[in-house]
C-alpha cells in the first residue's frame, strides 16, 4: 500500500495534478502551464527561423546577404533583383545539403552581370 501511494505522489510530479476545484487545479499545475507557454511560444520562433533559412536556402543567399544587400561591397554593383549566388532551386538544395566546396564566384559573377548590363544598356540605350 505504501509503494502505490508513492508511486501516485511520483505522477503528480511529472504530469498535470488532478484537483476538484478549479483554484486548487491552477494553484497545483501552474509552474507546467507556464512551461507549456514558454513552449509554444518558443515553438513558433523556431518555425519561423526554420521557415526564412529555407527560403534563403532556396534562393541560394546568406542571411547577411539578405538583411544588409545595400552595405554588401559584391552585391552593390548588381541590380535589387540578382542574386549572383543563386543557382536554381535544385541545385540550391543540393549545394545547401550536399556539397562543400568553395567556388572563384567573382570573377565568373562579376563577367555575368557586366554581360547582363551591356544587354541591358544595348536594350534600353543611354537613357
Amino acid at each position: 500500500m505504501v509503494r502505490i501511494s508513492h508511486m501516485h505522489s511520483c505522477l503528480h510530479l511529472h504530469g498535470i495534478a488532478w484537483k476538484p476545484l478549479w483554484g486548487d487545479w491552477f494553484k497545483a499545475n501552474i509552474l507546467l502551464l507556464i512551461d507549456l507557454l514558454v513552449l509554444i511560444i518558443s515553438g513558433f520562433v523556431v518555425v519561423g527561423l526554420l521557415g526564412f533559412h529555407t527560403f534563403l536556402m532556396l534562393r541560394g543567399m546568406t542571411t547577411w546577404e539578405a538583411a544588409s544587400r545595400e552595405r554588401i561591397t559584391y552585391l552593390r554593383y548588381l541590380d535589387e533583383d540578382y542574386n549572383p549566388f543563386n543557382e536554381g532551386l535544385c541545385k540550391n538544395i543540393y549545394y545547401f545539403l550536399c556539397s562543400c566546396r568553395t567556388r572563384k564566384w567573382e570573377v565568373r559573377k562579376r563577367a555575368s552581370a557586366k554581360q547582363k548590363q551591356t544587354t541591358l544598356d544595348t536594350f534600353f540605350g543611354d537613357m
